[in-house]
């Protein structure tokens, strides 16, 4: 995991098709992502666990993906990138 924002922390790459598992602080219930360039925005639960398991969506590899809880000034966010997965 790298660090991301205080209560955001997730890694910095994932493969194609792939999930990624993020750490989420004590007070958010929600995280958002959304892929550069395309306007759908999915909101995943987070279990209470604080750890929540998003699916990544159908982009190419290369594409940057933004993770993020809260809102206003309150949001955080990691940006992860999306890699080709390995033969």
């Amino acid at each position: 995991m790298t660090p991301g924002a205080q209560g955001l922390r997730g890694p910095a790459t994932v493969g194609q098709g792939g999930s990624v598992q993020v750490d989420i602080g004590p007070n958010d219930r929600s995280v958002q992502i959304n892929a550069a360039g395309q306007g759908d925005t999915q909101s995943v639960p987070v279990p209470p666990g604080k750890t929540a398991t998003i699916p990544i969506p159908p982009v190419p590899p290369g594409t940057f993906v933004m993770i993020s809880i809260g809102n206003g000034l309150n949001r955080r966010r990691i940006i992860v990138e999306v890699i080709a997965p390995s033969p």
